[in-house]
Parts: C-alpha cells; sequence; structure tokens
C-alpha cells in the first residue's frame, strides 16, 4: 500500500544520505534521533551543533525537538512538522512519514543540493520573491494614489456638511422651509389658507354669535314673537 511504499522511500533516502544503513522498522530506527540529526547535517551542515547520543529518553527526545527545530529554520511550514512524541511514542508515525516526505521535498528543491533525492510524490511550492527597484516602488504609489477616473465618485458625491441640529435639520437640509421660519405659498402648506381669526368674543352667546345667527340688537326677525305678543302692562 501507500504507507509501505512511502516507508520503504524514506529507509532508502535517509540511509543514503547519511551513509548508515537502517537494521530496525522506521520508528525504532529513528527513535533516538540520532539518524534525523545526520540527515539535517548531512543536507544542511552544522545546523545541529550537537548530537547526544544516549540511552536516556530526555536526551533522545531532545535530539528530535532539535531536528524539528532544525527543518522549520530551514523553511518547512510548522503544519508539516511532527510532534516528538509522535515518533518517540509512535502515537502518529503516519504524520511523522508525511512530514518527512514534506522535508524531502524540500530538500529536492534546495538550491545547489547534489544529494540523494526522495522520492515523493509531495511537491514543496518554493517561494517567488520578487524584488522591485525604487523607481518601480514610487510608481507603484503613485498610481495607487487615486485619479480622477480610478477615484470613483469619492470627490463627486462628496456630501455637505450638516451644521443645523435638531429635529429640522433634515428638512432645512432639503429646502424645505426658510431660515427666517418664514412660510411661503410652497412650504406653508394649508397654514394661511385655513387661518382662523383671532376668537374676541366670549360667553354663553360666542357660538351664535361667530355662526352670525344674531345682533347684538333685537330686530322684528330676531326677536321673533318677542314684541309681537308683547303682553301689556
Amino acid at each position: 500500500n501507500n504507507m509501505d511504499r512511502d516507508v520503504a522511500a524514506l529507509v532508502e533516502w535517509i540511509g543514503a544520505t547519511t551513509g548508515v544503513a537502517f537494521t530496525q522498522p522506521l520508528a525504532e530506527e529513528l527513535k533516538d534521533g540520532t539518524q534525523l540529526c545526520a540527515l539535517v547535517n548531512a543536507v544542511s551542515p552544522g545546523a545541529i551543533k550537537k548530537v547526544q547520543a544516549s540511552k536516556l529518553a530526555f536526551k533522545q527526545m531532545d535530539n528530535i525537538a532539535n531536528f524539528i527545530r532544525a527543518v522549520k529554520a530551514m523553511g518547512l511550514p510548522a503544519k508539516d512538522c511532527f510532534d516528538t512524541i509522535d515518533l518517540y511514542e509512535q502515537r502518529a508515525m503516519a504524520k511523522v512519514v508525511a512530514s518527512l516526505h514534506a522535508f524531502g521535498s524540500l530538500v529536492n528543491a534546495k538550491p545547489g543540493y547534489e544529494g540523494p533525492k526522495l522520492q515523493t510524490t509531495v511537491k514543496f511550492a518554493s517561494k517567488n520573491v520578487r524584488q522591485f527597484s525604487a523607481a518601480q516602488q514610487a510608481a507603484q504609489r503613485a498610481a495607487s494614489a487615486g485619479t480622477g477616473v480610478t477615484g470613483g465618485s469619492a470627490g463627486i458625491m462628496e456630501r455637505s456638511e450638516v451644521k443645523r441640529p435638531g429635529i429640522t435639520a433634515g428638512n432645512a437640509a432639503v429646502g424645505a422651509g426658510t431660515s427666517d421660519h418664514t412660510l411661503t405659498g410652497v412650504n406653508s402648506g394649508s397654514a394661511k389658507i385655513m387661518e382662523r381669526s383671532a376668537n374676541t368674543r366670549q360667553g354663553i352667546t360666542f357660538g351664535n354669535s361667530m355662526a352670525g345667527a344674531g345682533t347684538a340688537d333685537l330686530t322684528a326677525q330676531t326677536a321673533g314673537s318677542a314684541g309681537v305678543m308683547q303682553r301689556a302692562e
């Protein structure tokens, strides 16, 4: 299967690169970290200064941790790295194999590297760093500043400042009123048409007086029968 094929490719590549052939299965061979440190130093001499050949667990785990730090420094993304216990305790050997293939792909793409190449389907995307001259950078800044064409409607649709606060600010902004609050034929509505005259007459005859039904003096019409049927004293 694919896992067996990937493991076999790693065994061949690591052994060829370090010059130390595997005598155990992959997990056991790499557990103390010495082969991993030798792999990094073969690709990038001096990358790991101190390799500890010891049977003590913490020193073996230090070797693995040093390998992980070294490959990150060489450009392997953290997401492609395994954790120390993934290998030392064999918790996630599939992750270890995938990580070593990613590292092998990185090495394959390393400029000037002429050592053994890992047979892998993993393709490592190298950085495409572009360099711009000072003149090109200045031209780019000028282009980014914006013109009448690139500026869009920023200047055309600029809104004037609303200086009149209060509940009448909207009405004032659209020109529905005047600054002196006078009424015109347009904006007054029915204010002038339906204007009521001042009421100066009060009392119980106020309604009759406003309707024009009587006057202050009696006449033949307004008096009713008051004068016709006046009884003699």
